[in-house]
Parts: structure tokens; C-alpha cells; sequence
């Protein structure tokens, strides 16, 4: 498992000027990883980033010699075996997919894994989490959504917690080493009592990309997690 930290969810960035908003955080920031969301507008009523917008933002990272961290994808369609090679051809790193799509989540995972590429699951709000326990060995990463996907700044479903500590309790029973993350309605108030349920990872939007100052709004909940979880530097 790794250090707990922050993902930074573009979904809530000013997509007029992504680089200008990122040089500043990138910079004055250790932001190991940059969350993009994928959408096809019938698995969720919205529209997320295209391949096009990653790879033009991962060379404009590397123009500008600023830091490039990993580069996730969050694929909310129905088919994801549809999307994910646009998006590893444009630089992802990480793909994740729904529980709830309409493909072979194992082979899909598989296919991934043979093309060199991490993969995560996620899943709904409605999806109890006993529901993906037999499909946990083909994945790293376990996402739980804490909102209804599709759109940012919603407010976050109280349940959370729970299916954040059953996964978590699942992990530490069996043995297993696979990462759990939280996407959706993650906040500096919060973000204590999701790492004390077992997330390791925080993926927020709003919280960074709606303050006025995304440098320290993202300094802000890394501190608040990282100091529930003792692992503060």
C-alpha cells in the first residue's frame, strides 16, 4: 500500500486554461498524480476530457519542464474496452472502470494489465461492496464513489465510511494489497474520517479547484489526511 495522498480531479478545473491553473500546484506541489474523467453521456448525462485534452496537456507539462506526474483516467461508459486504448495512446498511466459497466471487467482488467497499464475499479453509490469481492485480485486499486458520478461539487453520501472500512477490513483479513481510494465529494473536513475508515487515496476537485488558492487548498487537505493517518512529512 502506499502513502496516503491527494489526487487532484481536473473535472472541477477552468478547462480554458488548464496549464495556467496547474504551473503554480505542479510547481510548489509533491502531486504525484493528475485525475482526468472520461465520459461517453449515456453511463453517466455528462461529458468529461477526450484523449486530445490529456496529450495536449502532458506535452505541455513537458515544454514547460514542469513536473509530470502519473496520468489516471476515470472511464464512466458503458464500454469501456471502447476507450481505453485512445487514452493510453494519449500518455494514461492508470485506467479505471465502473463495476456497473457493461463489459467483462475481468478480461478488460487483464487486457490492461498485458498492455502495461494499472487498472481500478469503481464503485457506485447503490454497489454494496461484497458485490466486487470476487473480481478483487485483478485489480491494484479500489475506488469508491462518494457522490452519484458524473458531475463535481456534490455533497458527499453519508454511508461512505462504511463501505470504505468494509474494503478495508476485506484487505486486512485476507491478506491482500490492492489500494482504496475515495472520488467524490472529498473535502479538508472530511478527508480525517475517510483515512481513519482505510482510504489511502483522496481524489478531490472542488476542494482544490474551487478555493482561491488551489496551492494551498490542496496543502490544506494533505495535512488534514495525512495527520489522521500519522504520516505526515
Amino acid at each position: 500500500m502506499v502513502n496516503l495522498t491527494v489526487v487532484p480531479s481536473l473535472l472541477a478545473c477552468d478547462r480554458s486554461g488548464l496549464l495556467s491553473v496547474l504551473r503554480p500546484l505542479l510547481s510548489a506541489c509533491r502531486v504525484p498524480r493528475l485525475h482526468f474523467d472520461g465520459m461517453d453521456g449515456y453511463f453517466v448525462p455528462n461529458l468529461g476530457f477526450c484523449p486530445q485534452s490529456l496529450h495536449d496537456l502532458k506535452h505541455a507539462l513537458v515544454r514547460e519542464k514542469l513536473p509530470v506526474p502519473l496520468f489516471e483516467v476515470h472511464l464512466m461508459v458503458r464500454r469501456p474496452s471502447r476507450f481505453w486504448k485512445n487514452f493510453a495512446d494519449a500518455g494514461a498511466q492508470l485506467i479505471s472502470f465502473h463495476f456497473e459497466c457493461d463489459d467483462d471487467i475481468a478480461h478488460l482488467a487483464q487486457e490492461l494489465s498485458r498492455n502495461g497499464l494499472a487498472s481500478a475499479l469503481y464503485l457506485n453509490p447503490e454497489t454494496a461492496f461484497v458485490s466486487c469481492i470476487p473480481l478483487l485480485e485483478h485489480f491494484s486499486l479500489l475506488t469508491v464513489m462518494g457522490v452519484h458520478p458524473g458531475f463535481c461539487g456534490q455533497r458527499p453520501i453519508s454511508a461512505i465510511d462504511e463501505k470504505i472500512h468494509a474494503a478495508a477490513n476485506y484487505r486486512r483479513r485476507n491478506g491482500l494489497s490492492y489500494d482504496i481510494a475515495v472520488d467524490g465529494g472529498v473535502s479538508a473536513e472530511n478527508a480525517p474520517q475517510l483515512v481513519a475508515a482505510g482510504a489511502d487515496f483522496l481524489i478531490a476537485g472542488k476542494a482544490i479547484f474551487g478555493a482561491g488558492n488551489p496551492q494551498l487548498a490542496y496543502d490544506q487537505l494533505l495535512l488534514a489526511a495525512r495527520v489522521r493517518h500519522g504520516s505526515c512529512s
